[in-house]
């Protein structure tokens, strides 16, 4: 046995005193007095006997076991504890030792609280991580939870509006019929507000289900052979006077790498495409441009929608194409889907990506910035994969259902 492990037994209970007093001071995490620091200093022992410091690992194991709380919330580290502990020691060994004795006990000592501060750091980081891991499953489970419930009520509240909407149709219907031509030319423009406002709330009803569907992965794709420079033209058409009601200059630029035939969803294809086009429209002044280009590809159909608007802000490329992502200011609502800078439900970019992404392909913004005076623009990209056979009813892309350059 040596000198230090003889003085360690000798001065056991005083150290254990000294070092129950320092803890009690101390600002760290408190330990359960005496019992703890009695074991700390048996186990001290044994690591100078058989000169292996691990044998202290047990008991810094059992303080990091008692720790409670969340980190996230209270985080709480044992270093304090052991440097109150070794300056105890080293107080006792000075007090009741020769200078020499007290010196060489510490330059044993030393190295054993050096291996017991690295592994209790080593311990703790774990133990930390493992926490912080266990809380962000549980935020994350919260969230899912909660995006459920909003993708649920989404879906309720559609079909709920869809009733009350059908009953108003259907007598404003009646009700036009039951008018004579005289009488109708007198409310007509009365008439015209009714289906305006009757056609704008289908249409939110109709962007508040898909976004549930999509969200819920429910998004069903029927796949035909097309031509996506149709549905170019087609939306294209059907724009047009509300880009030319905001003297929005509307082009159409090479679609004929997009004539050949693919298989596609020609509905929901088409729904993407007016959307990029009315949002081009929308934030651009008016005098701007707007333009919609193809390029083929070797396995994909490029599509582009370029406009000289005012651009988006580079932390918001991604948060447009998220649920109710871009409502913009209310100030700016109204039932005009291309009204300059006009708000509306933030559903249109979400939507138009979730069914570009249920086809195989992607939807991304390119843009230098926000800016209304300089106007930097947007590039709106479309990849959609070129099939010659509609995908497996898996949804997954099939390897043999995409053409190849021949």
């Amino acid at each position: 046995m040596s000198d230090t492990s003889n003085l360690l037994l000798t001065l056991r209970p005083k150290m254990v005193v000294h070092a129950t007093k320092q803890l009690a001071r101390a600002a760290a995490v408190r330990l359960n007095a005496s019992e703890r620091t009695a074991n700390f200093y048996d186990l001290l022992q044994s690591a100078v006997d058989t000169g292996t410091p691990e044998w202290l690992n047990p008991c810094l194991d059992e303080w990091i076991g008692s720790r409670s709380g969340s980190t996230l919330k209270e985080p709480q580290t044992f270093l304090p504890v052991l440097r109150a502990l070794k300056i105890a020691t080293w107080d006792v060994l000075r007090e009741s030792c020769s200078a020499q004795e007290a010196l060489d006990s510490i330059g044993e000592l030393e190295p054993i609280f050096d291996q017991a501060g690295l592994y209790l750091m080593g311990i703790e980081a774990k133990a930390t991580l493992e926490q912080t891991a266990t809380a962000l499953r549980e935020v994350q489970n919260n969230f899912n939870q909660l995006n459920k419930s909003k993708a649920g009520f989404i879906s309720v509240a559609a079909h709920e509006l869809k009733t009350p909407l059908t009953l108003i149709e259907g007598y404003a219907s009646i009700f036009v019929e039951g008018l004579s031509s005289s009488q109708r030319d007198e409310v007509n423009y009365l008439l015209i507000g009714i289906e305006k406002g009757i056609q704008r709330l289908k249409e939110i009803i109709e962007n508040m289900l898909d976004i549930s569907l999509i969200d819920n992965n429910l998004l069903r794709i029927s796949y035909q052979p097309s031509r996506l420079s149709q549905l170019m033209e087609q939306a294209y058409t059907k724009v047009k006077p509300a880009a030319d009601q905001r003297r929005v200059e509307l082009r159409l630029d090479n679609i004929e790498d997009a004539a050949l035939f693919t298989y596609l969803d020609p509905v929901r294809i088409f729904q993407v495409l007016v959307n990029l086009l009315q949002n081009g429209i929308k934030f651009t002044p008016d005098g701007g441009k707007v333009t919609v280009r193809a390029r083929a590809m070797a396995r994909f159909i490029e599509v582009t929608v370029t406009d000289t608007g005012i651009g988006v802000a580079t932390e918001n490329q991604g948060r447009i194409f998220h649920t109710f992502g871009s409502l913009g200011d209310v100030a700016f609502h109204s039932t005009s889907k291309t009204k300059f800078k006009g708000g509306g439900l933030g559903l249109g970019l979400p939507i138009s990506r979730g069914i570009i992404e249920a086809h195989g392909g992607t939807l991304w913004v390119e843009s230098a910035g926000h800016d209304e005076k300089k106007c930097p623009g947007s590039i709106f990209h479309l990849m959609l994969p070129i099939r010659q056979e509609p995908p497996e009813e898996s949804g997954g892309l099939m390897a043999d259902g995409i053409l190849r350059d021949t």
